[in-house]
């Protein structure tokens, strides 16, 4: 095992019915920064991922709120 993969984050699929996943998005949101995620969250399919993440994440709260599915 090299030192370098000794040292990289856990990657994780980004589930948005998680409160974890939902609380570090967030503070990505906020602070632009991954640095307190102790997990590498990873979303499949190509393009702006942060994007389709917190996308997932507004409807996630929509429907709850609202009621209202996508």
């Amino acid at each position: 095992m090299s030192t370098l993969s000794m040292y990289t984050r856990p990657q994780v699929k980004f589930d948005v019915t998680n409160p974890d996943h939902r609380k570090w998005l967030a503070e990505f949101t906020v602070s632009q920064s991954w640095r307190h995620c102790p997990v590498r969250l990873v979303y499949p399919g190509a393009g702006n991922v942060i994007a389709m993440m917190q996308n997932q994440l507004l409807q996630y709260y929509i429907e709850k709120e609202m009621g209202i599915k996508a």
